[in-house]
């Protein structure tokens, strides 16, 4: 106790002081004054049974954890099993569960990664998961907390606090579902609902609004809509006035909708106690327009009143057709009309079908259907046939219009008019047949009709105008005059201005013929008339008048003329004379013929060549075979002719060759004889000249095919003894002769073969020569194939690639086409063989119009320089040691290709290869 009366705490600490034997002998002692320490004790106690107080009562719990996976628990609070259901000792003690284990597994990675962010930023985070309590149950919990740092800066726990909201959710969830069965109540009210701010803003719309003026929800709260559907500023003022005043009663407006109808409305505002407003309204079109077509009805009825009193004075009536009523009448000047008095047809809604002729009645119904779907749109208009009461037929235009309909768009009223036609149909009957007939008189004559307005400047043109143009009728006439001359030839375009002008100026009619450009881009020909019309008053009025077709015509002219120059060119270059002969012997001459005849006299004397004149020119060994000739053709038993010899006046003889043609009438019988002659003699000679050296030529072969058999045998038999003789000298004596002598021997041997091999190849060119020709279908690629096989099996070694084009057939004799084929590849697979690899092709190249067959390599090639000497017999570009051979090869290859008609060339480079081309008349098959 202090003196002045407050309690102090003391700390004592006494030692004990003793003598040598251990008895005490004083005790020393030091005192601390401990209050302030105890105080703030205290304090803190009474700050932790607050704060332990304070916590017990928190709806929730506080927490200090670990920043791992699990959030292992350093503190947790006793109220976590209020939130969990776990106790306070079963996360600090028995360690059974911790905070992080009781997150819901769909929320654990989430809220994770939260407070990982957070700790990142070194920000609070705030949370709302799901947990699983003790017992299993799903909870909703809200969560706010921080990491805790140290002087460091480094994380210690994290800290924070956990309530559960489960109530919150299932009232959010609730609040939720009531308002989503409001928006559902208010989408589902036929009128159109929106909620307004004391300012006029929108705040809400239902579904029926969206679908009225066609903007949606999200865009009545984002743009100005209101300006959109009342684009006059009027209309919008008074709209916004309406919203702003909250007027409850109901009112009228026009307003347009996002696809730009315009629609009426009627509209009224329920002020509520915030300042808000409530705006209901309804789309009232269909009412208005129900309106405006009963008022229509109405006065359409007065009209009909007095239409009935005009109808009846011409030849026409109305009806009304009236289903709701179940009548259709009938004006009396429509009864009038099929010869019926008023009373003698009811008004029923079946008595137009009774009366209707039944071919017309379908037609008509299809009419009145069509314009019922369409409400009214597609007008019913129909020209269809009643029957009159005595038997007759009455032609009607009928004509009528929906006037009443209902909500479904099913017609209810419909009213019109007839009237009686007849005379006109008859008029237009007579018309119809006269334009007809004047279109098939056009088509048939190819000839067409036109107009032209001057005052209008139109242009009018018949059908077969079209038709001359080769114009699409859907394209119509030209617009203008400068129109019509873009269709005319520019070579033409000034005489046919000039023409019209012309007819324009002074009346005076035209008649041309002009080019023109047609609808398919070809040239046509056509002859153009044209005159002028004139009205009462002398003044020109129009332009009218035809056009003839005249392009086959044009086309037959231009085809005979150049035939005609042809035949006349011909005939010169020829040396034809032309001649005609009628049936009373009267023969007419050209000028050739004069000259062949040598007749020129008789040409000058202005007299015809009669027939008995012309027989005695005739050689005597030839008149009776000519003269016969002459008559077969004339019965029709063959053709004239022949060829015949002739003495002219000069006494030379001459062969001549006729032919000629007999012309007849509608019954065979003959009328004239139109033929030619022409000079054959040299012709003729040159035939008896190569009939001679045929046969010294043939002589000629027979004597060098001797000579050759000759040479053969003559050379052959020393050739045998030389080769024989060498061979036995080296049997026997060889080892007598050094390496010299036997080389000598070797190198005459060698050639005595080869000598052998020439008279053989020398045989074969003979025998090509003149071995006869036999033309049949050949298969060239199946020869090379079988060349090519033959080659590889003697050095299968070899890598050559073969290119052989398929299926080549030509006309020619099988067996040198062979020699052909053989000689070309055996010299391609020759001088590739100091390749390692090579490639042989055969094949075809077409070029105007011609085929061209080739035999490629890739082998040694050739000097092009020396090309001229490649057929020649002998002749070799090559060495002999590199490249072994006769050296007539190609020359056999040229004298067959020759034989055939064509032609052999060749085409190569040094080390490039070459390539041997060859042609045959006959074409491939």
């Amino acid at each position: 106790m202090r003196p002045n009366g407050s309690l102090c705490h003391i700390e004592s600490y006494f030692l004990v002081q003793r003598d040598s034997a251990g008895r005490p002998q004083r005790l020393v002692g030091l005192n601390l004054d401990i209050t302030e320490r105890k105080q703030a004790e205290a304090a803190l106690a009474a700050s932790e049974r607050q704060l332990s107080t304070l916590i017990s009562n928190l709806p929730g719990y506080v927490y200090r954890v670990q920043n791992d996976p699990n959030f292992t628990p350093i503190f947790i609070s006793a109220g976590v099993e209020t939130v969990t259901g776990y106790r306070q000792d079963e996360y600090l003690v028995e360690r059974t569960i911790s905070c992080g284990q009781g997150i819901h597994p769909d929320d654990a990675e989430r809220i994770w990664a939260l407070v990982q962010r957070a700790v990142g930023d070194r920000t609070p985070y705030e949370c709302e998961y799901r947990i699983r309590t003790k017992t299993g149950e799903e909870r909703w919990v809200w969560e706010r907390g921080r990491g805790i740092y140290d002087d460091a800066g480094n994380l210690e726990w994290l800290e924070g606090f956990v309530t559960n909201i489960s109530d919150r959710k299932i009232a959010e969830a609730e609040l939720r579902a009531q308002k989503e069965l409001l928006q559902i109540t208010l989408d589902h009210l036929p009128v159109m609902v929106s909620v307004h701010s004391e300012t006029g803003d929108i705040l809400l719309v239902n579904r029926t609004i969206e679908k009225t003026v066609g903007w949606t929800h999200a865009e009545h709260l984002t743009h100005d809509v209101l300006r959109e559907c009342y684009p006059d500023p009027a209309d919008y003022d008074r709209v916004a006035r309406h919203i702003a005043a909250a007027d409850s009663t109901w009112q009228e407006f026009r307003l347009r909708t996002r696809d730009g109808r315009l629609i009426d409305t009627a509209w009224t505002q329920i002020p509520l106690p915030d300042g808000r407003s409530i705006g209901i309204g309804q789309d009232i079109t269909e009412r208005k327009r129900a309106e405006e077509s009963r008022l229509q009805a109405e006065r359409l009825q007065e009209e009909l009143k007095l239409l009935e009193t005009i109808l009846d004075s011409v030849l026409a009536g109305y009806w009304d057709y009236d289903i709701r009523k179940g009548t259709n009448y009938w004006s009396p000047g429509l009864k009038r009309m099929l010869g019926y008095g008023n009373d003698e047809i009811p008004n029923t809604l079946d008595n137009w079908e009774r009366h209707i002729l039944l071919e017309d009645l379908q037609k008509a119904k299809d009419r009145l259907e069509r314009h019922v779907q369409s409400r009214g749109a597609e007008p019913y208009y129909n020209e269809v046939r009643y029957r009159h009461k005595d038997g007759s037929i009455v032609w009607v235009l009928c004509a009528g219009q929906g006037i009443e309909w209902n909500e479904a768009g099913e017609l209810l009223r419909m009213v019109g008019c007839h009237v009686d036609i007849t005379p006109l149909k008859a008029i237009e009957e007579q018309l119809q047949t006269s334009k007809a007939h004047l279109r098939e008189a056009q088509r048939i004559g190819n000839i067409g009709s036109w107009e032209f307005d001057v005052h209008t400047a139109t242009i009018t043109w018949s059908d077969q105008v079209f038709h001359i143009f080769r114009r699409d009728l859907a394209l119509g006439t030209p617009k203008d005059f400068a129109d019509l001359q873009q269709l005319i030839h520019p070579g033409d375009r000034e005489l046919h201005a000039q023409v019209v002008q012309t007819l324009i100026d002074t009346y005076q009619p035209y008649d041309i013929e002009l080019r023109i450009y047609r609808g398919d881009g070809s040239i046509g020909y056509m002859q153009a008339k044209g005159e002028a019309v004139l009205d009462e008053a002398g003044c020109l009025h129009k332009l009218r008048g035809t056009v003839l077709d005249i392009t086959e015509r044009k086309r037959a002219e231009e085809e005979r003329r150049l035939l005609t120059d042809r035949l006349t060119l011909a005939l010169k270059a020829g040396e034809i004379g032309t001649w005609d002969w009628d049936t009373n012997h009267e023969i007419t001459w050209d000028d050739r013929m004069y000259e062949i005849y040598g007749l020129q006299e008789l040409q000058a004397l202005g007299r015809p060549v009669q027939y008995r004149e012309w027989c005695d020119r005739l050689h005597p060994d030839d008149l009776a075979s000519t003269e016969a000739a002459l008559q077969a053709a004339i019965r029709g038993e063959s053709e004239y002719d022949v060829e015949f010899r002739i003495w002219r006046t000069d006494g030379e003889l001459r062969w001549i060759k006729a032919n000629a043609l007999v012309q007849r009438d509608a019954q065979g019988n003959p009328l004239r004889m139109t033929g030619i002659n022409y000079d054959i003699t040299k012709r003729k000679r040159a035939e008896e000249e190569i009939l001679q050296k045929s046969v010294q030529l043939e002589a000629s072969n027979r004597e060098l095919e001797a000579f050759a058999y000759s040479v053969s045998h003559d050379l052959r038999s020393p050739l045998r003894a030389i080769d024989g003789f060498s061979k036995a000298l080296i049997e026997d004596y060889g080892d007598r002769f050094d390496v010299e002598g036997r080389d000598y021997f070797s190198r005459i041997r060698h050639n005595v073969q080869r000598m052998g091999l020439l008279i053989d190849a020398l045989l074969n060119l003979s025998r090509v020569s003149r071995a006869e020709m036999r033309y049949v279908p050949v298969n060239l690629s199946a020869i090379a194939q079988e060349q090519i096989e033959e080659l590889q099996a003697t050095e299968p070694d070899r890598q050559v690639e073969f290119a052989i084009a398929p299926d080549v057939v030509v006309s020619a004799d099988p067996t040198l086409m062979r020699v052909v084929l053989s000689n070309l590849l055996q010299n391609a697979w020759k001088f590739t063989s100091h390749h390692i690899a090579a490639r042989i092709e055969f094949g075809i190249i077409k070029q105007n119009k011609r085929t061209i067959y080739f035999i490629r390599d890739d082998g040694a090639g050739f000097d092009m320089a020396y090309s001229s000497m490649l057929f020649g017999v002998f002749q070799r570009l090559h060495n002999m040691n590199e490249f072994p051979g006769t050296g007539i090869g190609l020359a056999t290859v040229q004298r067959i290709i020759h034989r055939h008609g064509g032609q052999v060339w060749a085409e190569s480079a040094v080390e490039q290869g070459a390539t041997i081309y060859f042609t045959l008349p006959h074409p491939s098959l």
